[in-house]
């Protein structure tokens, strides 16, 4: 399940837990991979600086 949040800043984190769902991120986002997450303990993440979109994922 995919689960997307969007701030009043224009930043937008998105969840995801599988590796299908990543994936079909990585087709619609221009994804840099950036490791482990330090902000939310248990998830990596990747970022697209472009459309201000920061992706978590387990």
């Amino acid at each position: 399940m995919i689960v997307r949040n969007t701030y009043s800043d224009g930043r937008t984190e998105i969840f995801c837990n599988t590796p299908d769902e990543y994936n079909d991120l990585c087709c619609e986002y221009d994804l840099e991979d950036c490791g482990n997450s330090g902000k939310y303990v248990g998830f990596s993440w990747s970022h697209d600086d472009k459309n201000n979109v920061d992706v978590y994922y387990k």
